[in-house]
């Protein structure tokens, strides 16, 4: 090899170690966690829509037999329904997706929604057949989809 030829390879391969590489069909590691929100399909209090909170910021209002996703950044999160007696604190990984259902609790003039930490086995499951929220229930636009993935 030529002392021309091997300075070019010498320069190829300076310029290999500093360009990333790209694997194709692979997803880069999300730095953000999604949280997916749900409530079952039940006739009694099919009219109730309790609110979901995340930080005390109100995400969504949740009906019933649907689900909605919300997207975090990782670190401490405390999620609620309008029960405030009850919630989920969450100690959130980049990449990760958790699940929270919503339950209806009685109260004395009408139901309460709970937060209820469920594994992701089972969310993913419990979510397959119900519907997205609808978007008019989202209050929260930015953080908040009603898409599966």
């Amino acid at each position: 090899m030529s002392v021309r030829n091997s300075r070019l390879v010498g320069v190829i391969c300076g310029i290999a170690a500093v360009i990333p590489i790209v694997v194709w069909g692979q997803q880069p590691a999300s730095t953000k966690a999604k949280i997916y929100v749900y409530r079952y399909r039940h006739f009694a209090g099919k009219m109730l829509e309790p609110s979901v909170y995340c930080d005390e910021a109100q995400l969504a209002r949740m009906e019933n037999g649907r689900f909605f996703a919300v997207t975090v950044d990782p670190g401490e999160h405390i999620f609620r329904a309008n029960d405030t007696q009850s919630g989920v604190r969450l100690e959130v990984q980049p990449g990760e997706r958790y699940y929270l259902r919503v339950e209806l609790v009685a109260g004395f003039w009408k139901g309460h929604g709970r937060l209820v930490l469920v594994p992701k086995e089972q969310g993913a499951f419990e979510i397959a057949r119900l519907k997205p929220l609808d978007p008019d229930k989202i209050r929260d636009t930015a953080r908040v989809n009603s898409e599966r993935n």
